[in-house]
């Protein structure tokens, strides 16, 4: 007999042995990404495409969310799937005729809403549904208040004829309150929390907060037209109240945490836009050429505070805005589109006019009419970092005027 070849993996006896299904293999449950964050702020998720230069990823990035793209066609499907409507009692027009008035809005709610919000019944108990709540059509009289197309009663006698014949085409809103799920990976989530993370470390600047909303401050980033007579980059993003020699750094951190914003977030943010509320690209280059006819030199040097048209001002903060108000600010035909990062618990959306509140998970989507609804959130528990996005209302009107 030849000489048998030795097996240096142990043999059959031992192949048999790894085998062996009364021999359980030891594994450790999986962390979730939050689990992670909390325990190790630096963690960072493994990145599936490793070695693609930033150019490549956000080529592919913009060829994925395309018009007719892998993103449209997706969602299409999903959105057959997964949607469901909601219909309101009454077409809410309790603060339509009303001056910005916080006293107001707490009272008229107070009144005519008894109860607390955060005890208002949940419209969906699902958390993987896409859900649109809307109130129903309004009547002849409703109209007459909300002006044509839902733009606001004030302006009717501000715009050109031609201008409330687009809006009129264009027509209000197909719903007032939606919520889609799981819009926002991972790793977008967690370059957001590790930017913000960055701006803190270096003692950022927030201004007054604001006493209608909450206790907790919010950065506004970004440009608006808010106090002055033409278009501004915010005090904010100039970090104007911090100390002369952090300044420049804290500037600096702000610009590379609003262009984590515009390359993960806005983009999906307008897909949903275009999809559910389209034929508002003449609005939103009309607003977008305002702002560089005066702030182009400026923008040049900051181009992450240029949120382009359909967005104009971001506002981050810590916690929630737990008093009842209305964003006088904001505009009745669009939407502010809020979303939160973070492990948390809370922080649901109440709108005690439609009679319900939304859960927003993190990485979730939230989109509102805050100008037309009084709202709040429920008590949060956790690390919170909600990003609100909208559109300034000084900023529209005075753009429409001009056209």
């Amino acid at each position: 007999m030849g000489r048998q070849r030795p097996n240096h993996r142990g043999g059959r006896k031992a192949h048999k042995e790894r085998e062996d299904p009364a021999k359980e293999p030891i594994t450790k449950p999986k962390k979730s990404f939050n689990q992670r964050i909390a325990e190790n702020p630096d963690w960072k998720p493994r990145d599936p495409r490793r070695g693609r230069s930033e150019r490549s990823l956000m080529e592919h990035r913009h060829k994925y969310l395309a018009p007719g793209g892998s993103f449209d066609r997706g969602q299409q499907h999903w959105l057959q799937k997964t949607e469901t409507m909601i219909e309101g009692d009454t077409y809410p027009t309790d603060f339509l005729p009303f001056t910005r008035n916080a006293a107001n809005v707490v009272a008229i709610v107070g009144q005519d809403y008894p109860g607390e919000p955060g005890d208002l019944p949940v419209f969906c108990e699902d958390d993987c549904k896409v859900v649109l709540v809307s109130s129903p059509p309004p009547t002849a009289e409703d109209e007459s208040l909300s002006g044509p197309g839902g733009l606001g009663k004030w302006l009717e006698k501000c715009l050109r004829p031609h201008v409330l014949a687009a809006f009129e085409e264009l027509g209000p809103p197909s719903f007032d309150i939606g919520r889609f799920p799981e819009v926002f990976s991972n790793r977008a989530q967690f370059e957001l929390i590790r930017a913000f993370a960055r701006v803190k470390a270096l003692g950022l600047a927030y201004g007054p907060a604001e006493a209608q909303r909450s206790v907790d401050p919010a950065l506004h980033l970004g440009v608006w037209e808010r106090y002055t007579s033409k278009p501004i980059i915010t005090g904010d993003s100039r970090q104007n109240d911090a100390p002369v020699d952090k300044r420049e750094k804290l500037v600096d951190a702000l610009h590379d945490l609003c262009g984590v914003v515009k390359a993960y977030w806005l983009p999906k943010i307008r897909a949903i836009v275009e999809w559910y509320y389209p034929g508002q690209e003449w609005v939103w280059e009309a607003m977008h050429a305002r702002i560089l006819k005066h702030l182009g030199r400026n923008l040049a040097k900051y181009p992450n505070f240029d949120f382009g048209g359909m967005i104009t001002t971001l506002a981050v903060k810590e916690g929630g805005s737990e008093k009842i108000h209305v964003d006088w600010f904001d505009n009745l035909n669009m939407f502010a589109w809020v979303t939160a990062v973070g492990d948390f618990e809370g922080g649901d959306f109440c709108s005690p006019q439609l009679g319900g509140r939304m859960p927003c998970k993190p990485g979730s989507l939230l989109g509102a009419r805050t100008r037309f609804l009084a709202h709040c959130c429920t008590p949060v528990a956790g690390h919170r970092i909600v990003l609100t996005f909208f559109v300034d209302s000084c900023l529209f009107e005075r753009t429409m005027r001009k056209l």
